[in-house]
């Protein structure tokens, strides 16, 4: 799997050489990022989701997806009848928001809306909110590698004791990373 970040990215931020010490971090930023925004991952797959309307839509309603963000509209219907996309087959306008889809005319009670398409980012279209965000965790795990666990060790013995607390405070994500993820975050509904 292509990293959405290089460890150029991540280095030129710490100002030391790259090297592949760095994967693991760009991986857990990956992992710690996805999880904060509440998505299966960041990485591009295609999605394809079925909602049944249960209730006539106003035109200021919208769809919310269960798997994104939304990086791009492939293909949607509505009742069998597919919906006009633009020229080069996506639709950027029926995006509000990265995991929400505007209102379409003729939505009642009962419409079935079938809508396919790409969630999650790739290097080339990772927005620069996302990509500054996965750049600045993984430059703090990879200054603070688990400093969580403290070992000990008296010839053949050895034990390790594990300080949560510490852990938490270190990998949790800071309020400036928080602040850029904040906008591609799952919205409660």
């Amino acid at each position: 799997m292509k990293r959405l970040i290089t460890r150029e990215d991540v280095n030129g931020l710490l100002n030391v050489p790259a090297t592949a010490d760095i994967e693991p971090s760009i991986a857990a930023a990956e992992a710690m990022a996805s999880a904060y925004i509440e998505a299966a991952s960041l990485h591009d797959r295609a999605v394809v989701e079925r909602h049944v309307i249960l209730y006539d839509m106003d035109q200021d309603e919208t769809i919310e997806v269960r798997d994104g963000p939304i990086a791009s509209v492939e293909s949607m219907s509505v009742s069998g009848s597919a919906v006009a996309l633009d020229s080069v087959g996506e639709s950027e306008d029926l995006v509000v928001r990265p995991w929400t889809l505007k209102y379409l005319p003729g939505l009642d009670a009962r419409s079935v809306v079938v809508v396919e398409f790409r969630a999650g980012y790739t290097p080339e279209n990772i927005p620069q909110k996302v990509r500054e965000a996965l750049i600045a965790t993984a430059a703090l795990v990879f200054q603070h590698p688990n400093v969580d666990a403290i070992s000990e060790r008296i010839g053949d013995y050895m034990v390790q004791y594990n300080n949560a607390f510490e852990a938490q405070q270190l990998y949790g994500l800071t309020s400036r990373i928080c602040s850029l993820l904040k906008e591609f975050k799952r919205p409660r509904i």
